[in-house]
């Protein structure tokens, strides 16, 4: 699915922002235009998801796999900032050692 030259559904001039599912096809939407949207059909279900999610949401499982995505991210980026530390103590290390072998 080429999500490029997608436009808002409602006004037709701008790049959607969010998708609604209370449609089949799901409604493409501009934040300008998602609240005239669900006043215009109050007897849907409303659901509104970012644009980028469309191409995925539909993929079993896709919501477990974010959730954990979004509660492991801070751990696993403080781990992977501590071993960018740990490379630059040895690169440093590593560098003083060959200028002390190297008579420079």
């Amino acid at each position: 699915m080429s999500l490029g030259n997608s436009v808002c559904d409602d006004c037709k001039e701008r790049a959607p922002d969010v998708f609604c599912q209370c449609s089949a096809p799901e409604t493409l939407l501009c934040l300008t235009c998602l609240g005239k949207h669900v006043v215009q059909n109050p007897r849907k279900a409303h659901i509104s998801r970012p644009f980028p999610e469309l191409q995925y949401y539909k993929i079993p499982g896709y919501f477990e796999r974010l959730d954990i995505r979004i509660e492991t991210f801070s751990g696993v980026y403080e781990e992977v900032w501590g071993e960018i530390g740990d490379m630059d103590e040895v690169i440093s290390i590593y560098v003083k050692t060959r200028k002390g072998t190297s008579g420079l």
